[in-house]
């Protein structure tokens, strides 16, 4: 559910911009706030997102960058303090159940061409179906021209390293 609130210009027929205004936005039955000062433009070139924000008690998501052929400019993802319940009604059907609070960010760029994707994130006390995992720290990149995946995942509960992936695949 939205309560959005902003203005539309359209330049032509292939530019348009939109301004949010601050507004509500509802993820699980809970109100976010969407802050003022960010637009979408697209144009020919592709969609351009700035300062789009999400925020709820002190948890904050943003989204920046472009969406475009290509890679020069990627779109960012970053979460502050992100309570990872909040992604579980997207992988209802999965049968996996998350927790935790997660810090960092992705990166995707070359989303309408050759696809390159980074993330650097951390999750605090990472729980999937009821169970604490431990604290992971997750670190990837995905290089589509290559079709290969550098990845550096690490999960630590106290002292004893209970996940430990690295490597190219």
């Amino acid at each position: 559910r939205l309560n959005l609130k902003g203005t539309a210009t359209v330049n032509s027929p292939w530019s348009q911009r939109f301004e949010i205004r601050e507004s509500s936005v509802y993820i699980n039955r809970e109100q976010w706030t969407m802050s003022s000062g960010n637009s979408i433009e697209m144009d020919t070139t592709g969609i351009k997102i700035q300062g789009l924000t999400l925020s709820r008690d002190n948890q904050v998501f943003k989204l920046n960058g472009m969406v475009s052929k290509t890679s020069a400019e990627p779109l960012q993802f970053s979460f502050d303090n992100f309570s990872m319940q909040n992604i579980n009604p997207l992988l209802a059907q999965s049968g996996f159940n998350f927790g935790g609070v997660m810090n960092g960010k992705f990166s995707i760029a070359g989303i309408l061409s050759r696809l390159n994707i980074t993330s650097s994130a951390t999750i605090e006390n990472l729980a999937v179906n009821g169970d604490t995992i431990g604290n992971a720290d997750i670190r990837s990149v995905w290089d589509d021209e290559k079709q290969e995946l550098d990845a550096d995942v690490k999960v630590i509960k106290g002292t004893r390293r209970i996940i430990d992936i690295e490597g190219n695949y």
